[in-house]
């Protein structure tokens, strides 16, 4: 009788003991896989250059991806990508190479402004600073991060992935010897490795003088294209188990402001669990090409301020009542202004006269969510003049206050 009892009990403790080992090996390797993924976090935050203003809690975060030749010049890509905290959604914009933007400050030598001039022009000028600044200006926002790439790390990346597969629809027969750029591809499906891709990327005419007829937004379409194949590509089985190498290849070529805990936190709110059909929206920047330029008018700006608009707008669950007063001598402003604010869902904007007609600026107080008061700021350009309401008899969820300065606007 003992003896029977005494056999049932080893193997439990056996497999007890079996347990503790194989929990207390994932846990190591847990350990140890956190702390690779953190301290290769940390590496790539190796820019001498910050940007100061960081989002504020359920803003809107803002980033500019900037791809250089391999003189690290001129930035050949520049893409634009925004996160909405809450609603979840992703925006990206590429901006063509050359788009036609003011780009400011002045040459050293001469003392002459830059003015207008292709975007890509201000990285070689200054650098990221002023690439940055002179897209914040364009958009009209604000940029809080930043990564910088070069074409030898995308080399290097692409074949540690095993290589992109993509069609070519066109003949692209090139050669710069300048730039040392030699682009022959006929049409057909191919695996491209590193320096293909370079290639197919930046390919824009022939040696002949043809070209895609749709100038720098066929450019555009090819690197979305490119995209979509790369992201499906590195989710492979084979990519995963080269993560050694990829971090290197990383931490070797890429310049950022972002701090791991930053990236870290990113890839577990926003990159697992990612519908790349539903949560992402992928554009170019309104413009029109006109000869070799890429230019935004005022027609284009408009379209950008919605798209943009649009994509900021907090998760508005609840009608927002908005009272517009009336601060100046014009008649109807406030009747603009509330008419224009009712156009847009969840929002229910009333106009009257404020007391006082001699108010020089614009406010906007809250009694609401600040990430919803600033939004709504934005929208009446008074994004700097936004203060907390005190009044508890008030029953609005925000009251704004034109001022002479909005008349301007």
């Amino acid at each position: 009788m003992s003896s029977q009892i005494i056999n049932t009990k080893q193997p439990k403790k056996l497999w007890l003991k079996i347990l503790f080992v194989v929990l207390l090996i994932l846990a190591v390797s847990a350990g140890y896989a956190g702390y690779r993924v953190w301290s290769f976090l940390n590496k790539l935050n190796n820019s001498d250059f910050s940007i100061i203003e960081k989002p504020v809690d359920n803003e809107n975060i803002n980033a500019l991806i900037i791809g250089i030749d391999k003189f690290g010049s001129r930035a050949d890509t520049n893409i634009f990508a925004s996160y909405n905290p809450t609603t979840g959604k992703v925006l990206v914009m590429f901006i063509p190479r050359d788009t036609q933007a003011f780009i400011p400050g002045h040459f050293k030598y001469t003392g002459k402004p830059y003015g207008i001039n292709k975007i890509n022009a201000a990285h070689a000028y200054r650098g990221l600073p002023l690439a940055i600044e002179t897209v914040e200006r364009l958009l009209n926002t604000n940029i809080h991060y930043y990564a910088r790439i070069n074409y030898t790390v995308l080399h290097k990346l692409v074949d540690a992935i095993g290589g992109v597969p993509i069609k070519i629809e066109r003949y692209m027969d090139w050669d710069d010897k300048v730039g040392n750029l030699h682009i022959h591809f006929t049409p057909g499906d191919y695996v491209l490795n590193g320096q293909q891709s370079e290639e197919y990327l930046r390919w824009r005419k022939n040696n002949d003088h043809t070209c895609d007829p749709l100038g720098d937004i066929g450019r555009i379409q090819r690197q979305k294209k490119y995209m979509n194949s790369a992201i499906n590509q590195a989710l492979k089985l084979n990519t995963i188990l080269n993560i050694g190498q990829i971090e290197d290849i990383l931490a070797e070529g890429v310049t950022t402001n972002m701090t791991a805990s930053f990236m870290f936190k990113m890839f577990t709110e926003v990159v697992m669990g990612f519908d790349l059909e539903n949560d992402i929206n992928i554009i170019t920047l309104p413009g029109e090409t006109v000869g070799n330029n890429y230019e935004v008018s005022e027609q284009n700006r408009a379209e950008l301020d919605t798209i943009l608009q649009k994509h900021y707008a907090p998760d508005i669950t609840k009608t927002l009542n908005i009272r517009v007063l009336n601060g100046t001598t014009v008649n109807n402003l406030a009747t603009d202004v509330a008419k224009k604010l009712n156009n847009y869902p969840n929002i229910s904007a009333t106009a009257g006269d404020n007391a006082q007609k001699n108010i020089a600026v614009s406010q906007v107080i809250s009694y609401t969510e600040d990430n919803i008061a600033k939004y709504i700021a934005s929208l009446v350009n008074a994004e700097y003049n936004i203060y907390s309401g005190k009044e508890e008899s008030v029953t609005d969820d925000i009251v704004i206050v034109l001022g002479k300065d909005y008349i301007k606007k």
